[in-house]
């Protein structure tokens, strides 16, 4: 309806900003944008080339992009360590030294050419994802060489690196929240199960340099990893890369390790588990049981059943226990994934007066979920909220690579990406209610509080 003719002279971003809050003021608010479904229709696939030692290189090329990320994973993380903390620091401290670099040599380099550099340790892999600009990329392959082989673990660095983890660790310790979500893992898998082989104050003393040399030694290898390159790629980048990490053998032979091998699993039998701490304001409270695996069938029907009752801003338990009902200022719903199974439950902190209310709530909209099947606008809503989502995590190449990690380690081929989106599609209301009936059953749910309550 406007039609707005600038002036040649408009310049810089404080005209821009004009116009933009011009545009905005100009805007008929009272008619709703068309709403339209989203597909995720295409997955691109990466260039897969075997090295001479066996490694796969994954290639995304972004032809015109002057930057280069790097991704080395290792499948091997939290559920392989043999003590709290030894797959982080094992992981982390690469890059605290190595026999041709000093630590501090290292982070000079590093930073001289820009260089971005994050170690991560989950329970299923160990990932170090690296941003360089492509004209630097070459210069800082030797130093990426020699971190992944040939560290030294300097007790040191260690020491300092583990008094810094301690009083960050001793700080998050005195909330109800941490100690919730410890007290709901123990619940639900039992002491000795690797989800529950939480850090204590004692492990940030006692761990040591011949703990970490044990993991890198079984784990940290060209037998455990595989690399993936997305970014302005070259012939010559390719190369360089397969000349220092393909040619030869390095690091570990966890070709004789048994890797995700199964833990039992020993669930409280008690319903409800509360710890008091005196002299808080709020309670944490978890409620959640045990659900099938990630690569499971039914995964993706209950993540949606979890997206509806919790899973987004929208979703029941925000709209019924913070909207309506003002008890918390969030709410939500969780599927945390380790091997073999996997862990639903509602996560909130509430004042320490509410949270029978809260937890009377919750169960309220599970046995809603069980008895009404949902409604085709509130359907329709989780469905491109869920596709959405899947899209913007694989849009562009740069965000590739966090899909394919998971993908490769579960075993899985990219179209999964595409028949997970198609399921999402043509979901009914009566399978969700079907799946809620056989899942959110209040025997099978154990309750965990941690506050000033009784």
């Amino acid at each position: 309806k406007y039609i707005l003719k600038f002036p040649e002279c408009l310049s810089g971003l404080y005209d821009i900003g004009k116009i933009l809050i011009l545009n905005t003021l100009l805007m008929d608010r009272s008619i709703q944008p068309e709403l339209s479904s989203v597909e995720l229709s295409d997955i691109r696939k990466p260039d897969v080339r075997v090295m001479r030692n066996g490694m796969n290189l994954a290639c995304f090329d972004v032809p015109g992009s002057e930057m280069v990320r790097a991704d080395f994973l290792f499948r091997a993380g939290q559920w392989e360590q043999s003590r709290p903390l030894q797959a982080k620091f094992s992981f982390s401290h690469l890059k605290e030294g190595t026999h041709s670099f000093s630590a501090d040599e290292i982070a000079e380099k590093l930073d001289f050419y820009g260089v971005s550099v994050d170690f991560v340790s989950t329970m299923y892999y160990s990932l170090a994802t690296v941003y360089c600009l492509k004209k630097s990329f070459k210069k800082i392959l030797p130093i990426l060489q020699s971190i992944f082989t040939e560290p030294v673990y300097e007790e040191d660095k260690l020491s300092l690196e583990l008094s810094t983890a301690k009083q960050s660790f001793l700080i998050s310790s005195q909330t109800v929240n941490f100690q919730c979500r410890n007290l709901f893992y123990r619940t639900l898998y039992g002491c000795g199960h690797p989800v529950t082989m939480q850090p204590e104050e004692k492990d940030f003393a006692t761990l040591n340099r011949e703990d970490l040399l044990e993991f890198k030694n079984k784990y940290i290898g060209s037998d455990n990893c595989k690399i993936y390159l997305t970014g302005g790629l070259d012939d010559d980048i390719i190369t360089s890369v397969e000349s220092l990490f393909g040619e030869s053998a390095w690091g570990c032979n966890s070709k004789e390790t048994e890797l995700l091998k199964p833990h039992d699993i020993v669930s409280a039998e008690e319903k409800r588990s509360v710890v008091k701490m005196s002299g808080t304001f709020q309670s944490a409270i978890r409620i959640g049981c045990l659900f099938p695996p990630r690569d499971s069938e039914d995964f993706v029907p209950l993540t949606m059943l979890s997206t509806i009752l919790g899973g987004y801003f929208g979703s029941r338990l925000m709209t019924n226990i913070r909207e309506t009902k003002g008890y918390t200022y969030d709410i939500s719903t969780v599927i945390s994934t380790v091997p073999y199974n996997s862990a639903f439950m509602v996560v909130t902190e509430t004042a320490n007066n509410y949270v029978e209310r809260v937890i009377e709530e919750v169960y309220k909209e599970m046995e809603r979920l069980k008895r009404e099947p949902v409604g085709e606008a509130e359907l329709a809503q989780v469905k491109n909220y869920m596709t959405g989502y899947a899209c913007r995590n694989n849009d562009g190449g740069f965000q590739l690579p966090n899909a394919f990690v998971i993908l490769d380690i579960l075993g899985k081929s990219p179209d999964t990406l595409i028949e997970n989106n198609k399921l999402i599609r043509s979901m009914s209301a009566d399978v969700i209610m079907d799946y809620a009936n056989r899942f959110l059953n209040a025997e099978n749910m154990r309750e965990c509080i941690v506050g000033d309550v009784q």
